[in-house]
């Protein structure tokens, strides 16, 4: 197949343009659980676009349910607490710590922290054609130090011996990944500062 310089420039202009384009997405980065200076923590929002929340008891288990603020249908749920010995017990602190169009899809996504003295769940929620997907940044966290070092990893949501200090995400394109940053508390005193890349195909989802 024959063609004159103009067409065959167009021909290839057509078939590196995504190539191109990838290279000119730029990269956007979001901190997932944002500390709080006034407290120390990771403070819940008490507002948040779009998204209103109840909590419910469901037989022993006790539940923070998100709801689309304008039709009230369910988006996503998360476990606060539970009754032990007919006693209930909840989280100190839980909710929304952060929110914003994550993977880049137009919709929005939000990051879900909860906490006390002996445990920390992070969770990451984002959007797709078949509704909210959660990734289970602990379980992620800890698949990724075992592939780094082999072995069992650490408990992260008992912050057994090493803890995640934060989490950013980071976008390029349509590819995620998660920057975990950690502190290896295992031979105290002292501590250990470590940083694990996680690519978007490595997430563990809830």
């Amino acid at each position: 197949m024959r063609c004159g310089p103009t067409s065959c420039w167009c021909i290839a202009v057509a078939l590196l343009s995504p190539a191109l384009r990838a290279q000119e997405s730029p990269k956007k980065v979001f901190d997932l659980f944002p500390h709080n200076k006034t407290c120390s923590c990771i403070k819940p929002l008490q507002k948040v676009p779009g998204l209103v929340w109840i909590e419910r008891r469901v037989g022993s288990r006790h539940f923070q349910i998100f709801r689309d603020s304008q039709t009230r249908q369910e988006l996503f749920r998360f476990r606060i607490g539970r009754r032990i010995e007919g006693q209930w017990v909840k989280l100190w602190r839980y909710g929304i710590a952060a929110h914003g169009d994550f993977n880049g899809d137009g919709v929005r996504d939000f990051s879900w922290h909860g906490g006390d003295d002996t445990s920390d769940s992070m969770y990451v929620v984002l959007s797709s054609a078949s509704g909210f997907r959660t990734v289970d940044v602990n379980a992620t966290m800890e698949e990724a130090w075992t592939r780094r070092y082999g072995g069992k990893a650490p408990n992260f949501t008992l912050q057994d011996d090493a803890w995640i200090r934060a989490v950013q995400l980071e976008r390029t394109g349509e590819e995620m990944s998660l920057l975990i940053s950690v502190v290896d508390g295992r031979k105290l005193p002292k501590l250990t500062f470590l940083r694990f890349l996680v690519e978007q195909s490595q997430f563990v989802f809830k």
